[in-house]
């Protein structure tokens, strides 16, 4: 009985995501980047010293995030 739920649940997961697998790995590899770089300026401020511009920084993450997200919910 349990084994029949596990493969329809894989079905149904399977053909949900199917059309949609593109446009997630996309989004998690820009995800991915913006983390990356945001990090890298991070390390950079940190050995600098220069925090004029981290919150500048910071919201920008989280507006490439939102962005990146609203693009992928709009295409898909």
């Amino acid at each position: 009985m349990y084994n029949w739920l596990k493969i329809g649940a894989f079905i149904v997961a399977d053909r949900f995501l199917d059309p949609r697998l593109k446009g997630l790995l996309v989004l998690v590899a820009f995800w991915l980047m913006v983390k990356s770089l945001h990090g890298e300026y991070r390390s950079s401020v940190a050995l600098s010293g220069y925090t004029q511009f981290l919150v500048t920084a910071a919201l920008s993450k989280i507006g490439l995030y939102v962005l990146a997200f609203a693009a992928y919910v709009l295409t898909v």
